[in-house]
């Protein structure tokens, strides 16, 4: 998670992390006043379902002893989060060797934990857990005992701090965001509009390319329509769908308008309920051509109340056209 994002493979059984790749971005810390939490399971269902990587093969192993009174002990500290801005990533945001990978991490809570036998008659604090050094033995003398951080190094974290301190920076819960299918092609610039406007986007290429490589939205759009209508460069939609992508994660609404429109007319490609978020997220913001667009579909999905709505909306922002 240091300078870029993770990407994982994960099936509800287990989870894998794909070391060779990434998304490009980068997350944010935020702290927090430290928070305890203890957590006695009794039973392998109680284990499988708070330790989901782990707990199924630690149930196995324990199974027979938890009638028996035994116990695992889980004591937790949170300190902070790492977290991406980022909503949305699709495949076509994927870096490297990607095999298999189907979710990056959104965000991890960043602490310490300590998780050992104990018995059930006998509940134990976070301090007491943290204080011990062997586990308990099971009546049939199974023990477990695993622990990452230190309970001091995690109360001596300040709540401003920029990040983590050393011996406080376990990851004890993962966020995982599911990878989306890439946009549809962008194919909605007519052949006479294009016409019109050729020459008129990115006079400069190069600049283009690098203004958008330094996240400036605008010059991502400029340069999807670029690459849409093939002015100056060999046409290619894929190249353009990424672009407008790009350009709306970085705040350009014409280019969340462009994508929410071609979401939801694209035939084969079409995603109804995606494209209706990129349209109200536009919308929103100000964007009267989002604002028409939802008012268009609101119409021939026969609600004409939101319909209606939305239409005024729209003429409220300068759309003319909605104004009737």
């Amino acid at each position: 998670m240091q300078g870029r994002i993770s990407v994982v493979a994960w099936d509800c059984r287990s989870l894998r992390v794909l070391p060779e790749c990434y998304v490009e971005g980068a997350y944010g810390y935020q702290a927090t006043s430290p928070k305890e939490q203890s957590v006695q399971l009794t039973d392998a269902d109680e284990v499988s379902a708070t330790l989901p990587l782990s707990g199924a093969r630690l149930a196995g192993q324990f199974d027979n002893d938890f009638a028996s009174g035994t116990s695992l002990d889980l004591a937790l500290v949170m300190i902070g989060k790492r977290t991406t801005p980022r909503t949305s990533i699709t495949r076509d945001d994927l870096r490297g060797n990607c095999a298999g990978a189907s979710h990056v991490v959104k965000s991890a809570t960043l602490g310490a934990f300590t998780l050992a036998t104990g018995e059930r008659a006998r509940v134990r604090s976070v301090a007491d857990l943290f204080g011990a050094q062997v586990a308990l033995k099971s009546q049939s003398g199974k023990s477990t005992f695993l622990r990452d951080g230190s309970l001091d190094a995690c109360n001596s974290a300040q709540g401003a701090a920029g990040a983590p301190p050393i011996g406080c920076n376990a990851v004890l819960r993962l966020e995982l965001l599911p990878l989306e299918m890439p946009e549809p092609p962008i194919t909605l610039i007519a052949e006479e509009t294009a016409a019109g406007i050729r020459g008129k986007f990115c006079p400069n290429i190069a600049d283009c390319e690098q203004r958008c490589d330094a996240r400036e939205g605008a010059a991502c759009n400029a340069l999807m329509v670029v690459y849409a209508i093939g002015d100056r460069v060999p046409r290619d939609l894929g190249r353009a769908s990424a672009l407008a992508k790009r350009a709306c994660d970085l705040d350009d609404m014409n280019a969340c308008t462009l994508l929410g429109i071609s979401l939801i007319t694209e035939g084969p490609y079409a995603n109804v309920d995606r494209g209706l978020a990129y349209l109200q997220h536009a919308c929103d913001r100000g964007t009267p051509g989002a604002c028409s667009a939802l008012a268009s579909s609101r119409h021939n999905a026969g609600n004409q109340p939101e319909a209606d709505y939305y239409a005024k909306r729209a003429c409220e922002l300068g759309s003319k056209s909605d104004c009737r």
